[in-house]
């Protein structure tokens, strides 16, 4: 964000000519944005030799490439989710930003950009997840939301890091403390954006059977059966 090439300003703000010279950057531009965000990371770390970060921030999926080439140690966890709760929640958590910095209320227009951003960003993050398959662990947040504990250990392990007792516990701690912090159901639906279940599947096709895979395994063994030899 320092360098003022991010996407979470548009996100926040209605910004329409902000969009379209963030859209003109180039990869040279958004290298050197992400070394910038990296030297700021290594200012906060303290010079810590034995930890890791452990980062977590939606808007950097349209850029998980980038990121993998300037972090060449680094693991990525992307979640997924059905599109249309995904959709419907990003339109709710833009909105209610929007609405902090803005006089005007428009979340049908807040739904329209919510749309262009999915198509803007999913491609580029399953394109990514498809060039550095060891690198890139999908997760279904069902699954998260299940077991979260036995969750991250897959993740542990796929990453190739040691679960301990000690990160067990840690995790059920937090689990413990967010059960007890925890208030009433957010809800939002994508008719309060303009959008229909529709538009939100038609917008990212490829994210919806990554999805739809990753919680049925077996679907995609039998649409391979399925095709003609």
């Amino acid at each position: 964000m320092a360098s003022l090439v991010a996407e979470a300003f548009p996100l926040q703000w209605r910004v329409g000519g902000y969009r379209d010279w963030l859209d003109a950057r180039t990869e040279a531009d958004w290298d050197a944005a992400y070394r910038d965000y990296l030297s700021l990371l290594h200012l906060l770390d303290g010079g810590m030799t034995d930890r890791h970060w452990v980062l977590k921030c939606p808007f950097h999926a349209p850029r998980v490439d980038t990121l993998a080439r300037l972090l060449p140690n680094a693991i990525f966890v992307q979640t997924y989710r059905d599109i249309r709760e995904s959709a419907g929640s990003l339109c709710s958590l833009t909105t209610a930003l929007r609405a902090m910095g803005s006089d005007t209320w428009d979340p049908q227009g807040d739904g329209r950009d919510m749309l262009a951003v999915l198509r803007r960003s999913v491609p580029a993050a399953l394109d990514a997840a498809r060039r550095h398959p060891n690198r890139v662990i999908d997760v279904h947040y069902r699954d998260l939301v299940r077991d979260p504990a036995a969750t991250v250990r897959q993740i542990y392990d796929r990453a190739g890091l040691t679960w301990t007792v000690e990160a067990e516990a840690a995790i059920r701690g937090q689990l413990a403390n967010a059960d007890q912090r925890s208030g009433g159901r957010h809800r939002y639906s994508l008719a309060d954006f303009g959008l229909t279940a529709t538009d939100v599947e038609a917008a990212c096709p490829d994210y919806v059977e990554a999805e739809r895979r990753l919680l049925d395994p077996g679907r995609s063994v039998a649409a391979a059966s399925d095709r003609p030899r």
